[in-house]
């Protein structure tokens, strides 16, 4: 050490630290980082609310369905691999499990927790061999001074099983209070589920007393306590419950019945649901009219939901998960530890999707366009569209052809 720095030392002064030393202590660095405590309460939301599972299971089939391809860069073109290591995993993730489904898993985890871990299996040779993906809720992300994460404790009724950090691929959704695990969609509409959830309880318990809230039994006479809970017991078991609503009733002793309703200023549910439901599709960017909702709708703006949806919510969602795979799970084929081979890269393949067609159409006539005048030629339009080159795609049409 330094003089000078012992004698900052001395007077309660201390050499600046990296950001991400002061953010681990020794407890966490031994024990793992606290995970956040909601999930229990966002798996219950997605069981029990039925807009929160309309929207999440819209929005994971709608990537699991999506194609993810492999690619190789060659010297003057991007080529589909689709015989490789890595593309061939990729398919076929392991023996319990298909493509489709890990997916459809981590888009439904992150969109609940924000976040989503896969555990990598290898060979002898360090290449991945496996994928299982493991539910957020069992995960505590143990945090490193030096390298930010060192690894990730995986935890199961009191049984854990440490993992090194580069078994694992961490997907996650920004967090503004925390750099180490993400946010959700559903944080953000936490008491708007809460209020859904008291709204339906309170309907549900109006239709178990017969659909109505209730009423008054007059008389001009006074009874006696006796009189008054006998009535009142014959009452409730002629008439309390759906399947004995609209029965006759039988008075005596100069009882009247006089119904006692709510009015709709007094409990407005179906007002108060939508307005649950509509902040619910929000939060999580799908439309109305892709989770059954139709009341607005036509032919000519579902559509426009539906090209909005995969531009403004999928599309920018598989960006994401194909950087964190390039960036964190493509390193592990490399021959080289710690060494990234460019060569590969993955993508999702969007061009089959119906609302999208309008989009690859409009780019095709650009595209046309280009070429045509002169300004690129079709190798040079086929690399960027991840396709191989053809042998007469360097030259222009020659004016007479275009004519």
């Amino acid at each position: 050490m330094k003089l000078i720095e012992k004698v900052a030392r001395v007077l309660g002064y201390e050499k600046a630290r990296r950001v991400r030393e002061i953010l681990v202590d020794d407890f966490e660095e031994r024990l793992g980082k606290d995970r956040p405590e909601n999930y229990e309460d966002y798996s219950i939301a997605y069981s029990q609310v039925v807009w929160v599972y309309a929207c999440v299971s819209t929005i994971a089939t709608a990537i699991a369905g999506t194609p993810l391809k492999t690619y190789r860069r060659m010297a003057k073109s991007v080529e589909e691999d689709s015989d490789s290591r890595l593309a061939r995993l990729l398919s076929d993730v392991n023996p319990h499990i298909s493509a489709y489904d890990l997916w459809e898993a981590t888009a439904s985890f992150l969109e609940l927790s924000g976040n989503c871990y896969w555990e990598i299996e290898r060979d002898g040779e360090g290449i991945p061999i496996a994928i299982y993906p493991m539910r957020p809720d069992y995960v505590k992300i143990v945090p490193d001074k030096f390298n930010f994460v060192k690894g990730y404790i995986y935890e199961v009724n009191g049984r854990s099983v440490s993992l090194r950090a580069d078994e694992v691929i961490h997907f996650k959704y920004f967090n503004p209070a925390s750099e180490y695990y993400g946010l959700g969609p559903i944080a953000a509409i936490r008491n708007t589920i809460i209020v859904d959830q008291y709204s339906l309880a309170c309907n549900k318990s109006l239709f178990k007393n017969g659909a109505h809230p209730g009423g008054v039994l007059e008389t001009q006479s006074s009874l006696s306590d006796q009189a008054f809970s006998r009535i009142r017991k014959q009452w409730e078991e002629g008439h309390k419950g759906a399947t004995r609503a609209h029965r006759i009733a039988l008075l005596e002793e100069g009882l009247t019945y006089k119904p006692v309703g709510l009015s709709p200023r007094d409990m407005e549910f179906l007002k108060q649901r939508k307005f649950c439901r509509e902040e619910i599709c929000a939060a999580f960017k799908v439309p109305p009219a892709l989770v059954g909702v139709y009341e607005y709708a036509n032919y000519a703006n579902a559509e426009h939901q539906n090209k909005a949806f995969w531009q403004k919510t999928i599309i920018p969602k598989l960006r994401k998960l194909e950087q964190t795979l390039n960036n964190s799970f493509l390193p592990m084929f490399a021959r080289m530890p710690g060494k990234v081979d460019e060569r590969w890269f993955v993508s999702f393949d969007t061009s089959a999707i119906d609302a999208l067609k309008g989009n690859e159409d409009g780019k095709s006539q650009v595209q046309e366009r280009l070429v045509r005048s002169g300004i690129m030629t079709i190798n040079e339009i086929r690399r960027i569209e991840n396709l191989p080159p053809v042998p007469w795609g360097d030259t222009w049409p020659s004016r007479q052809a275009q004519q």
